[in-house]
């Protein structure tokens, strides 16, 4: 099996944030709104914020211009709250609940939804899974037992069915990562690039990949870690194609490391004093609280971002 080399450069100029500046802010949230919990750059026009069981879509100019419920019953529970979404392409959404699964397209700032399939019946039609995910070229679905989840793909039918692909893989080896720093982290287990769609463990620290051509899984081996003090987080930014994983530590913040999948390397490239939360477009988005107000940010991996005109009251 091949082992990943991590190859750092010591005189590379690492984009260290002792202190966020006011060109790195991209959204500043109304007061008393809470954080959300995520955020999706989806492309120069459009970011979404999800809510506990809410999309909502902003426009380039940071105003909100629509919003999806995901409920589908009158009596909202946990089982609308959102358990996925990652970008499929510059204007599609995969997102899922244990009640439904859906994609979406965004165009002239509204939601539009492609697909939209209820956990009940896909169970019915494909086995007891409990949670859906759909992608263009598929289906991912999952069963648990216990404290186990296993991962079944199913490739499309031209009658708009689904017919299973390759063997079902389970999650092996116990779960031993125990830093919960990564808590709070936006939705990673399930994320797609061309015809590889990526399962990220990181309890278990593992990183899969399933070929949605003909089934077949393989598992990438990934750094060491200290497991009471330090967890990873994986994240493909799909604007530039590329794939990151993020060292998340109790005391340094993130370190910011690009993969390479064919040649088992991953080249340090930034250190952040704050949890990574994505990259989109070169850059990392962090959000918390700041000065007391709920703000996300977009930290660029090399240069920095352009000025930005702010009024401030003197």
């Amino acid at each position: 099996m091949k082992r990943w080399c991590v190859v750092i450069f010591y005189g590379i100029l690492f984009n260290t944030v002792c202190g966020q500046e006011k060109e790195d802010l991209y959204y500043a949230q109304p007061p008393n709104t809470g954080l959300y919990l995520g955020f999706l750059y989806v492309n120069e026009e459009n970011f979404v914020l999800a809510g506990l069981n809410t999309l909502y879509l902003f426009n380039h100019q940071k105003l909100l211009a629509d919003t999806l419920p995901l409920s589908i019953n009158r009596v909202i529970s946990y089982a609308d709250n959102v358990m996925h979404l990652t970008l499929v392409d510059a204007h599609t959404l995969s997102v899922a609940t244990l009640n439904r699964t859906l994609l979406i397209n965004i165009k002239n700032n509204k939601f539009f939804i492609q697909e939209d399939y209820a956990t009940k019946t896909l169970a019915r039609q494909l086995g007891k899974y409990d949670l859906f995910i759909l992608f263009k070229a598929g289906l991912l679905a999952r069963t648990t037992k216990g404290k186990s989840f296993g991962y079944q793909y199913f490739t499309r039918l031209g009658n708009g069915g689904f017919s299973k692909l390759g063997e079902p893989i389970w999650a092996k080896g116990p779960a031993f990562v125990t830093f919960l720093g990564s808590e709070i982290i936006g939705f990673t287990k399930y994320q797609v690039l061309g015809n590889d769609v990526f399962l990220f463990d990181r309890r278990r620290n593992k990183l899969t990949v399933l070929n949605t051509l003909n089934g077949s899984y393989t598992e990438i081996p990934l750094p060491e870690l200290n497991p009471e003090d330090e967890a990873h987080e994986f994240f493909i930014d799909k604007q530039t194609k590329r794939l990151y994983l993020v060292k998340l530590t109790r005391d340094e913040g993130s370190r910011v490391f690009e993969m390479s999948k064919e040649a088992h390397t991953i080249t340090e490239k930034a250190l952040i004093k704050y949890k990574v939360r994505g990259v989109y477009n070169g850059k990392c988005y962090v959000s918390g609280f700041f000065d007391g107000a709920a703000a996300h940010y977009l930290i660029p991996l090399y240069g920095k971002n352009n000025d930005l005109r702010f009024i401030d009251n003197e």
